[in-house]
């Protein structure tokens, strides 16, 4: 189980994100915030240099691993296998099997608002991609921090978002990013 299923829970999403109305950028402060809260409990990491991360890495024995599980590095492309919030948006589901209309509005609200790292599919991933950018931050490669910058989400019915700015960072088309993504949860750049 990765340290993301084991925080947020279906009572937190419906506390974070309720029926009744409240302001959109309250509840995306609030996902933020989780995300931040969630970082600090996760310490950084020091690596000689790329090779040992990427031993550490294969043997799910970083960080990025604990938060969100196994993932496949090729490159400075990571892709993440399965996504950790499943069972959490599964319980959140209506008999529809769709998620709540207003957790959509969230989602919407956010791409809006941040119209460059736009790849969401959930309001789950501002949790998530948040709390792997911190992860970036405090890990040191041969004495440098990495920096993560999302490229694109693939939902379980094959749909993918972009991010703008981690799209022009790579060289990469949408149909190689699709096809790289392909049964897979998402992908995103990790530059050392």
């Amino acid at each position: 189980m990765s340290h993301l299923e084991k925080k947020l829970t279906k009572e937190w999403a419906k506390q974070v994100i309720p029926e009744k109305s409240r302001l959109m950028s309250a509840i995306i402060f609030d996902l933020q915030e989780k995300g931040r809260e969630i970082a600090a409990e996760i310490g950084g990491e020091n690596y000689k240099n790329l090779d040992d991360f990427l031993k550490e890495h294969a043997s799910g024995n970083t960080s990025l691993v604990t938060l969100e599980g196994r993932s496949t590095i090729e490159g400075e492309i990571v892709v993440l296998h399965a996504c950790p919030l499943l069972k959490l948006l599964g319980s959140l589901k209506g008999p529809d099997g769709k998620l709540p209309e207003y957790f959509r509005n969230v989602e919407e609200k956010y791409k809006e608002i941040y119209k460059n790292k736009g790849a969401i599919l959930h309001p789950f991933c501002i949790v998530h991609q948040v709390i792997r950018s911190i992860i970036g931050e405090h890990t040191r490669v041969n004495g440098n921090t990495a920096a993560i910058y999302q490229i694109a989400c693939r939902s379980v019915s094959g749909k993918v978002v972009y991010a703008n700015e981690g799209m022009s960072r790579i060289n990469l088309s949408k149909e190689d990013v699709d096809q790289r993504i392909d049964g897979q949860a998402c992908m995103y750049l990790l530059k050392i």
